[in-house]
């Protein structure tokens, strides 16, 4: 994910979804079913509602965007923090998942803090989803600059 920054959203994220076993069919987005990863061998099947479907495919996006592994605890609870810091508008199933990541905030007390101040700084993808479609053929950075997303090496 580090050097995606010109190739399309629409490349990054077909890229994203293959590598990390989340389906190429439309991203999984659709199916009944999704794969949960618990732990790094671990998958769960959980029921893909409604509410998940709408919110997954921007919390995804801003995986890419923000470069926080998604394969990891600690990346999944920095994305966390970094949602809650830029609001999840309407989407109360992400309000939840992130707000009950906060358990393991503790964990890693100073990335998150930072990741939460980052959102804090930069433009919810929640409340304007409707970015995705118009930048799915343009680079990454794009949206990025956008949305006002810093890199992580800013960062201080």
């Amino acid at each position: 994910m580090e050097n995606d920054s010109l190739r399309t959203l629409d490349q990054v994220l077909t890229d994203y979804l293959k590598s990390y076993d989340l389906g190429v069919s439309a991203g999984g987005y659709d199916d009944n079913w999704a794969k949960v990863k618990i732990l790094p061998f671990f998958m769960v099947p959980v029921p893909n509602i409604k509410a998940r479907r709408e919110a997954v495919k921007i919390h995804d996006v801003n995986h890419i965007l923000t470069q926080y592994s998604p394969g990891h605890l600690k990346g999944e609870i920095e994305i966390a923090c970094f949602e809650l810091g830029t609001g999840c508008g309407r989407y109360w199933f992400a309000w939840a998942i992130n707000l009950a990541g906060l358990v393991f905030v503790p964990l890693w007390f100073s990335s998150c803090w930072t990741a939460f101040r980052r959102g804090r700084r930069a433009i919810s993808l929640y409340i304007n989803p409707h970015l995705i479609d118009e930048f799915r053929h343009r680079p990454v950075e794009d949206l990025r600059l956008m949305l006002k997303i810093e890199p992580q090496s800013k960062i201080i």
